[in-house]
């Protein structure tokens, strides 16, 4: 007698390994969810650091207050430092520090301003934070 057709038996530990499989496949969804989100939030983070950098350094050079300021203290530039949320709700929180540039003798550049941009936001992880960092300077 030939044998022809599955036993029982095979047929359950086929869809077993199918359903393995299927499990692991959905598990993967999420991470890449993930992953993605996290890019988004990174991504936003830089360009809302490089914008704030652009407008100091579009702006008189003489507004370069030296100091350390974020959103919650007042401040000279609160519209640039305002707290902006992401599409999904992550707050994006900058801070800026500006500072003189050192020479070698250790005296400051006079017409030079270090400029540094943190931006920190929380999402599943611990926070976050994406930096960016300029020197200005000004030929007057």
């Amino acid at each position: 007698m030939t044998r022809r057709g599955l036993t029982l038996v095979e047929i359950i530990v086929s869809a077993a390994l199918l359903v393995v499989i299927f499990m692991l496949l959905l598990n993967l969804f999420p991470l890449s969810l993930f992953g993605v989100r996290q890019a988004e939030h990174r991504a936003e983070a830089v360009m809302r650091a490089r914008s704030i950098l652009e407008s100091l350094s579009g702006g008189p050079f003489s507004r370069l207050e030296n100091g350390s300021y974020d959103t919650g203290a007042p401040g000279p530039y609160p519209d640039l430092l305002a707290v902006e949320k992401t599409e999904d709700g992550v707050e994006l929180r900058p801070a800026l520090e500006i500072g003189d540039v050192p020479a070698f003798d250790g005296n400051p550049y006079p017409r030079l301003k270090r400029l540094k941009v943190t931006i920190a936001w929380e999402g599943r992880h611990p926070s976050q934070i994406v930096q960016e960092l300029r020197v200005f300077g000004t030929t007057r």
